[in-house]
């Protein structure tokens, strides 16, 4: 099968078993011999009726991000990024925003500076007082 076969429904039908299966966007496009542009389309759809917009999970995990900046880099909107990830397009928007935006977006940048963040600033309270972790420990044993 090359990319100049129409998209027959043979095609869409490994399209959909890959898609149900996991595999990512790019191994699926190389099963299939087409660059990802032509079939932002269709996994748009599949992600749409397969599972809505995802709620909850606020932290985009790394292939989220890799995904992103993949679809950046072919000219895909964000919007169809947004629906292909199951997120909402103020969601990835941000994402984008936060971390370069539309022509500086990599995803191993944003993943770098997403555990950054996430460092806690602030010692806990249990390691910095002795007072209170030994009673504590006391509560704790006493069970």
């Amino acid at each position: 099968m090359t990319s100049t076969n129409p998209m027959n429904a043979v095609r869409k039908a490994l399209i959909c078993r890959e898609w149900k299966k996991g595999a990512p966007t790019s191994v699926i496009c190389r099963q299939i011999e087409s660059p990802l542009r032509p079939l932002f389309p269709i996994f748009a759809i599949m992600a749409v009726s397969s599972q809505g917009y995802a709620s909850g999970g606020r932290q985009r995990s790394m292939l989220e991000r890799e995904e992103i900046s993949r679809g950046l880099a072919v000219g895909i909107s964000i919007r169809s990024i947004a629906i292909t990830l199951g997120r909402r397009r103020s969601k990835v928007s941000r994402e984008i925003a936060k971390n370069g935006g539309l022509g500086r977006y990599h995803a191993s940048d944003a993943e770098v500076a997403a555990s950054n963040c996430a460092i806690r600033p602030k010692t806990r309270l249990l390691a910095s007082n002795a007072r209170l972790r030994e009673l504590v420990a006391g509560k704790l044993a006493e069970n």
